[in-house]
This record gives structure tokens, C-alpha cells and sequence, in this order.
């Protein structure tokens, strides 16, 4: 498992510094481009309603232009979309080659989008039929063992939420990907697990001095949900600030 795990990282870091590479091209064409034509990336920002941060970062490779704003890019440096995919001038005899490598990269990145969203589908789907099976277990009756006597709740729900986003980090390849989906999730997971807690707690505990200590138990895992929100927000404003030249 670990040399999988190894592995998985190590593949997804040398795909991330490929598709780096192709991001630096580009964005070195189009600063390249721009001086050509004697415009600040204020001015060229302007020229596509977006901040002169956006465009920096395009120049940077930290980030690639949306599709919405490529006929408008094109148009404002004299260049077209093929050459701007390219990241560099191309001559009449490489143009439907390097037309049809563009188009190749185009469909692999929307297959790896779409297979992103099936893997987060298929994890989340598998964390909410977990969490509402602990909340069945619970309130269960029969004489059967209930399945919250032997597993920690908040442990269970941080490590299913790990997998959920180690699984996003598998497909894309990025570590503000992992961020991304940390960010996003840690604190409505954490709530709906508390919630089930609560619920269990103000079924089973009859006795009003225990009722506090299971309460402050129960609230624990928004707390580490709160804090790791706040260390993964620190650590992806870091690294955008980073990627700003």
C-alpha cells in the first residue's frame, strides 16, 4: 500500500511539472506577444475585463486563460488559438500538426475532468452512505452490537474524508487540487457528523450528568474541522501568493 501510495505521488508530480513546462511556453508567449505590441498587463487585462494579477499569472504559467477569453487573447496580440496552445510561432507547413496536437490535448484534459467528477461522485456517494449507516446503527433497535461501540466516529469521518481527497489528488495531479477539495468539504462533513453524534447522544444518554461530557465529545470534530480549515486556508493563500511573480 505504501509503495502504491509512493507511487501515485511520484507519477502525479512528474505530470505536474510536464503540464508546468506547457503552462510556462504558453504563458512566456504570450508576455512575449504583448511586448510586442507595447501594452502593460494592465493594459492587456483591460482589453479582456480581467485583473492584471490574472494575466500575470497566465505569463507565469501558473495558470492558463479561460476558453471564453482565447478568441479575445488572440485577437489583442495578432496571434490565433492554435499558436497560442503552442506557445510559439508556427510556420504554414506545421500548422495542422501542431492544430491537431493542440485539438489531442483539448480532449485529454476534458476526459480527465470528467473522470475527476466520476471518482468524486463515486467517494462521496460511498461517504454519505457511511455516515448515514453509523446514524441508522445508532438509533437501531434489537438487541444486535451497534457499530459505534467499536469505531470511532471522527477518526472514520477524517480518515474517509482523506480518501476522498486523496482520491481528488490522484486524478488531478496537483497539490491545490488536494487543498481545493479539503477546503471545501472539512467543515459540512464535519457538521453533518456532529449532528448524527448529537442525535445519538440525546437518544441514548438518559442521565443529565453525563449529558455535557457526551456533548463536548460530540462537538470535537468541528473543532478539528476548524482547525484544519484554517491550516489549509493559510497554506493555499501561501501558495497563490507564491505563484504571483
Amino acid at each position: 500500500m505504501i509503495l502504491w501510495s509512493a507511487a501515485v505521488i511520484l507519477t502525479a508530480e512528474a505530470e505536474r511539472e510536464e503540464k508546468q513546462m506547457d503552462q510556462k511556453k504558453i504563458g512566456n508567449f504570450i508576455a512575449k506577444l504583448r511586448k510586442e505590441k507595447g501594452m502593460t498587463q494592465r493594459e492587456l487585462a483591460d482589453r479582456l475585463c480581467v485583473s492584471d494579477k490574472t494575466v500575470s499569472k497566465w505569463e507565469c504559467g501558473n495558470s492558463l486563460p479561460e476558453i471564453t477569453l482565447l478568441g479575445t487573447l488572440c485577437e489583442a496580440l495578432d496571434s490565433n488559438v492554435n499558436e497560442l496552445l503552442s506557445g510559439e510561432k508556427i510556420v504554414d507547413t506545421e500548422y495542422s500538426k501542431k492544430a491537431e496536437e493542440n485539438m489531442m490535448n483539448l480532449i485529454a484534459d476534458s476526459r480527465k475532468n470528467g473522470k475527476a467528477e466520476f471518482i468524486f461522485g463515486i467517494i462521496l456517494a460511498v461517504v454519505l452512505i457511511v455516515l448515514l449507516g453509523l446514524g441508522v446503527q445508532s438509533f437501531g433497535g434489537g438487541s444486535g452490537v451497534k457499530i459505534g461501540y467499536y469505531i470511532d466516529v471522527p477518526s472514520l469521518f477524517f480518515l474517509l474524508l482523506g480518501c476522498l481527497a486523496f482520491g481528488m489528488i490522484a486524478v488531478e495531479k496537483t497539490l491545490m487540487g488536494f487543498l481545493r477539495v479539503a477546503e471545501a468539504l472539512v467543515i459540512p462533513f464535519s457538521v453533518m457528523e456532529t449532528m448524527i453524534q448529537m442525535l445519538y447522544v440525546l437518544h441514548h444518554v438518559n442521565e443529565i450528568t453525563k449529558l455535557g461530557p457526551n456533548v463536548a465529545v460530540a462537538l470535537c470534530s468541528t473543532l478539528y474541522a476548524l482547525i484544519i480549515y484554517v491550516v489549509v486556508r493559510l497554506i493555499r493563500f501561501r501558495k497563490e501568493r507564491q505563484k504571483v511573480c
